[in-house]
């Protein structure tokens, strides 16, 4: 189908007569660093693998939708719907480096995504209940389980997420009479983020664990290795702290312990708070998210939530409410006596009620 043989090079300004070598440096330079630091690797594989399939289908030599369209779904037959949307994600910014074309324009490359997405049901992690964890808090030991404890409630308490667990250092935690603020380290969305721990409870758990660290520690981080009621100078790695979860779980004799990641603190952390009656807009600050859709992707579909909206839907001041037609003679009489006698007997009442107007009309 295709003759031209597909070349692939690595955008840079080339310097004409007129250039400044200073100014064509920076610029490169400022190409170089448009990906992402931390995942400038993967970016860079990722455009690799798609510049081998290319070069193996013997590619015309400039990007197209057709050949996007062919190659995604070449990979829809081998990877779920989720890879095919982080390879899209880092594809529209490796070409658009290296070949100054935006394929977020191309009109039938995202529908054909949207598509691939339909019954697609992604796999979250599973979160905690609130008496999940009072009851993990409670009857837990603390000679064994107390550094679990203190990650519980940090995860919960400020929508942490494993990494930012594991880099978190004791100078990010400033210690007040009743309160604990911490600073979230270096957050995902380059935005200022912290939080409060103002439970008396969590504060104990705090402090008893910190308390224990030994003195001459050299690490910051503030997760130390706990065993047998003791810290030892050794900081928790990012494995542990993934696994925490599911141990938790364990404990509490939960079912499909492995669902139970590192990413079930934030999940709790997010429908703990809309459990409780917080919005989005708490919910977006809490957690640090930008967009709605992003942070209500993290709140799972609780049984508290639904038991709340059952109660909401079929709430006594609606089904005790019997339609005129039906209410027996008796009861108009009554209603009919208390007007009498000034409402001595009112049995009326108003509810969910707002910018209402009552008069009363009494005869004497």
């Amino acid at each position: 189908m295709f003759i031209e043989i597909f070349f692939f090079m690595s955008v840079s300004i080339k310097m004409s007569d007129s250039d400044d070598p200073e100014i064509t440096e920076a610029a490169n330079a400022a190409i170089a660093g448009l990906l992402p630091k931390k995942s400038k690797e993967v970016y860079e594989h990722t455009y690799h693998i798609f510049s081998e399939w290319c070069k193996g289908k013997k590619c015309p030599g400039k990007v197209n939708e057709n050949i996007l369209l062919a190659y995604f779904v070449a990979k829809s037959k081998t990877v779920k719907s989720s890879t095919l949307w982080s390879t899209y994600s880092m594809l529209k910014a490796t070409i658009n480096i290296k070949h100054n074309i935006d394929i977020s324009k191309f009109n039938k490359l995202v529908p054909f995504l949207k598509r691939m997405s339909d019954n697609y049901k992604p796999k979250k992690s599973k979160t905690f209940t609130r008496e999940e964890v009072n009851k993990f808090l409670l009857e837990a030991e603390d000679e064994t389980y107390l550094f679990m404890k203190v990650l519980l409630i940090m995860g919960i308490s400020g929508a942490m997420r494993r990494e930012k667990l594991t880099k978190m250092t004791i100078d990010n935690i400033q210690e007040k009479e009743d309160l604990i603020i911490v600073e979230v380290p270096d957050t995902k969305t380059k935005t200022d983020r912290r939080f409060v721990i103002s439970n008396v409870e969590f504060i104990k758990y705090y402090r008893k664990y910190a308390a224990l660290r030994p003195l001459n520690t050299e690490t910051r981080r503030f997760f130390i290795n706990y065993q047998k009621g003791k810290c030892i100078k050794q900081p928790v790695g990012i494995n542990k702290i993934e696994e925490t979860p599911s141990l938790i779980a364990k404990f509490l004799q939960l079912a499909d312990i492995k669902a139970y990641t590192g990413h079930s603190f934030r999940r709790t952390s997010a429908t703990l708070l809309v459990d409780a009656g917080g919005d989005i807009t708490n919910l977006k600050r809490h957690g640090g998210w930008k967009t709605s859709s992003i942070a209500e992707g993290y709140i799972a579909d609780s049984t508290e939530n639904k038991i709340k909206l059952a109660n909401l839907i079929s709430s006594n001041e609606i089904s005790n409410q019997v339609p005129s037609e039906q209410v027996p003679m008796e009861s108009s009489t009554n209603f009919q006596m208390n007007q009498m006698t000034g409402l001595k007997k009112a049995g009326f009442n108003v509810t969910n009620c707002s910018n209402c107007s009552f008069n009363f009309h009494f005869n004497k």
